[in-house]
């Protein structure tokens, strides 16, 4: 969804640049100030259950984005997904880096970025399309059914590589 937010914007609440421009602008903020507030939270809870739990709010607000009556609601419910979805990127990364030895560690975060990059190279495609066909909703709906399965598994294959669950059994 992320490339063609100023766009479904522009289309669903026929609003401008003057509009946009700065709801994209706090949301790059914001997530700045998630990711630090993150790297806290890791402290407290985990790794893996801090990530689970940013972007599971994050997977809600994006399910009810397409539902929001107005520009201004649907703004705020984009900046707060955003923020919580890629502010937990650097902890999700600090745990792939963490779990492999340090000379496999480059190819670690380079399969953890294709990873990342192939689906937000496909996105664009299908939602442009969706998108052309009138469909403002569906975008957000399948895109939140896929990180849904994204973070079960997540959850199940990270959650044993948690460091404080490695440290209490060692």
């Amino acid at each position: 969804t992320g490339p063609l937010m100023s766009y479904w914007f522009a289309l669903r609440f026929h609003v401008g640049p003057e509009a946009i421009a700065p709801v994209m602008a706090a949301t790059f903020v914001m997530t700045g100030v998630v990711a630090l507030v993150t790297g806290e939270l890791t402290a407290r809870i985990g790794i893996v259950s801090s990530v689970v739990r940013e972007r599971v709010i994050g997977l809600l607000l994006m399910a009810l984005l397409p539902m929001m009556p107005s520009y201004w609601l649907a703004a705020l419910c984009y900046l707060l997904r955003s923020a919580l979805s890629r502010g937990s990127a650097g902890a999700q990364q600090a745990l792939t880096v963490g779990i492999v030895r340090e000379e496999r560690r480059g190819f670690a975060t380079s399969l953890n970025a294709v990873s990342t990059q192939v689906p937000r190279a496909a996105g664009p495609v299908i939602t442009g399309f969706l998108l052309g066909l009138g469909q403002f909703g569906l975008p957000f709906f399948a895109a939140a059914g896929l990180q849904s399965l994204y973070l079960m598994y997540y959850s199940r294959v990270f959650g044993a590589y948690e460091p404080s669950r490695r440290r209490s059994i060692v």
